[in-house]
């Protein structure tokens, strides 16, 4: 069984729950936000920092849009999505309304459909 789990935002240049998918957008890399090949242990893409960087989502609807990057999952800072066996089981949020979403296209229109979050409160005083 193999379980990986890939987060929206945190501190590297180069998110490495990137690489788990088959490709991504970046802007690790001079310029515009690119195409990057991924090691595709999960199917289609993913975008981290959906929310957090302004044209980040709107990049990442184009690309996919033009047919440069698979549809695939986007997530929200604070977010983080959970695979077991390249099945998502569950995403997790340490922000009360933070998500992630699938992102597609059909019949050349981009659709986004949130899914199911769960908050993962602090109960620590």
């Amino acid at each position: 069984m193999r379980q990986i789990i890939a987060m929206g935002g945190d501190g590297f240049s180069m998110e490495p729950e990137n690489l788990a998918f088959e490709d991504c957008s970046t802007d690790s890399l001079p310029g515009e936000y690119q195409v990057l090949a991924c090691l595709g242990y999960l199917a289609g893409s993913f975008c981290p920092h959906y929310d957090g960087e302004p044209e980040r989502r709107l990049s990442y609807q184009k690309l996919i849009g033009q047919g440069a990057l698979r549809g695939g999952l986007a997530a929200e800072d604070g977010t983080a999505v959970h695979f077991t066996d390249e099945k998502l089981v569950r995403v997790v949020s340490s922000r009360p309304n933070a998500k992630a979403y699938r992102v597609v296209r059909i019949n050349d229109q981009v659709q986004q459909e949130a899914r199911e979050s769960h908050y993962l409160e602090n109960t620590h005083t």
